[in-house]
Parts: structure tokens; C-alpha cells; sequence
């Protein structure tokens, strides 16, 4: 009877003993799902929440990286003759990466002032393909030179934006800049250096379009452009977005081309800079 009366306890506890093999998995399913309903759901309400800022007036800055890519030739009047110089093939002259400043101010609702500064330097020491002739002087084929190339871009701008609807603006703009350009070569072993300057004003009339898909997220383009009787053509154009992860902080990704065509004192710059631009704004 001890021996029966063991059985059938045992036999009793493993009836009664709660069959977790199956309620374990699918109580983490449903768990699971839950966490991807909700965190889809607040996603959704994050990418919802309007930004939008009521302000008359506000002030923002911007920062962050630039490069730069040269496409570029300078040719030269000389006493011995024209001299073409390719940038990029003769000097060795590409691209730069940089930093890069902006500040937008709205002082009324709608009305926009914007300050830039983007500086650019190229630097490089090449042995040349070409022979050049700068103020007389021969630099010959394969020649070992320094070569140095600064653009310093100032610009103020005004705007003011147009609504086309809820989620479109339309801005007509008046960018008045001034581009410091200053070149320098040299050849060291024969003591040769010839350096130039320009410092040109340009003024450009553009648009820019911007659209608001998102309630977080807008995406703009812009162009611009001026020719200056027979001394300068000038352009610009430029597209990009920012993703604003609250309303006074927004990350940016922009890419830009600019194009200058100038003629002074005998000689032609004829200049492509384009590449990204990527950082951070901060509103107040």
C-alpha cells in the first residue's frame, strides 16, 4: 500500500503540473509583437509631429564639412604667346575638403538673410605635363613645381518664401557675393614663382524651391546665375535636405555645383567646383 499510494501521488503531481512548453513560445510571440506594433506606431507618430515653427523671427547656424572637386583652366596672355593650364591634368590640382558656415536669419515671417562663408584650398607638387609661360618665364615639361590655389566664397543673401500650399514654398533670392580667388606656382630648383589675384563681386538672381513631404524632413533646390557684360558669367546650383530631430536640431546633407568664367587683365579663369556638404543646424 505505501508502494500504490507513492504511484499515484507522483501520478497526480504530473497531471497537475502546468504544461509550459507551449504557452512559453507563444507568450514571447505575442510579447514581440506588441514591441513592433508599439515601436511602429511611435515611429509613425515621431515622423508626424509637425515642427512647424509659429515664431515671426528666428535665428539659425549651420556647420559642418565641404569638399570640394576642381575642374579648372587658366589660360594666359603672354608676350610668347597664349598659355593654357588644365588645373586638374597640369598642376595636379583636384579636390579639398574643408569646413563650411551658414547663418539664416528671419527677422519677419517669411523674409530670410543668409550669410555663408565656404573657403577652399589646393595644394599640390607635380611634375608638369605641359610647358607654361607665366609674366615671361618658362615653366618647362616635367619640371618639378608647387602649386597653390585659394577660393574664399562670402555670400549674403536674401529671400523671401512664397506659399504654394501647406507643404510647398517658392522663394525668389538676391545673393550678393564676393569671390577671393589667389593662385601661386613655383619651381624651387630654378628659383621661379609667379602668383596672381582676383577679387571679384557677383551678384546672382536665382529661385529655390522647397517641399515638405514629412513633417520632419524638407527638401529644397536651388539655382542661380548672372552674367556681367563681357568680364564674368557666374552660376550656382544646389539641392539636398534636413531631417529635423527636434524643432531646434536638424541634420543636413546638401550637394552643390558652382561655375565661374571670368576674364581680367589679359588672362581667363574658367572654374567648376561641386561635392557634398554635410552637418548640422541648430535654431533658436
Amino acid at each position: 500500500l505505501p508502494i500504490l499510494d507513492s504511484r499515484l501521488r507522483a501520478r497526480a503531481s504530473r497531471i497537475a503540473r502546468p504544461v509550459y512548453g507551449t504557452a512559453r513560445p507563444v507568450g514571447i510571440c505575442a510579447g514581440l509583437l506588441l514591441l513592433l506594433c508599439s515601436s511602429v506606431a511611435s515611429a509613425e507618430a515621431w515622423w508626424q509631429v509637425s515642427l512647424e515653427d509659429n515664431r515671426d523671427w528666428w535665428l539659425s547656424a549651420s556647420g559642418g564639412a565641404s569638399r570640394a572637386d576642381l575642374d579648372g583652366k587658366f589660360t594666359f596672355d603672354d608676350s610668347k604667346g597664349d598659355t593654357r593650364v588644365d588645373l586638374s591634368d597640369d598642376l595636379g590640382l583636384d579636390h579639398d575638403t574643408t569646413g563650411w558656415l551658414e547663418v539664416d536669419l528671419q527677422p519677419f515671417r517669411g523674409h530670410h538673410l543668409r550669410f555663408e562663408y565656404l573657403p577652399s584650398r589646393f595644394d599640390a607638387t607635380a611634375y608638369l605635363s605641359t610647358t607654361i609661360i607665366i609674366d615671361g618665364e618658362e615653366y618647362e615639361i616635367g619640371d618639378f613645381v608647387d602649386s597653390r590655389l585659394d577660393i574664399d566664397r562670402y555670400s549674403l543673401a536674401y529671400r523671401y518664401d512664397f506659399g504654394l500650399g501647406k507643404r510647398v514654398l517658392l522663394s525668389p533670392l538676391l545673393d550678393l557675393s564676393l569671390v577671393d580667388v589667389k593662385g601661386e606656382i613655383s619651381n624651387q630648383t630654378l628659383g621661379l614663382r609667379a602668383s596672381d589675384s582676383i577679387l571679384l563681386p557677383v551678384p546672382y538672381l536665382g529661385l529655390r524651391l522647397e517641399v515638405l513631404p514629412l513633417a520632419r524632413l524638407s527638401l529644397f533646390v536651388e539655382g542661380k546665375g548672372m552674367t556681367i557684360g563681357k568680364t564674368a558669367t557666374v552660376w550656382a546650383a544646389e539641392g539636398g535636405g534636413t531631417l529635423w530631430l527636434t524643432r531646434n536640431l536638424g541634420l543636413f546633407g546638401r550637394y552643390r555645383v558652382y561655375g565661374y568664367d571670368i576674364q581680367y587683365s589679359g588672362a581667363r579663369v574658367d572654374l567648376r567646383l561641386s561635392g557634398p556638404i554635410a552637418g548640422a543646424t541648430l535654431r533658436f
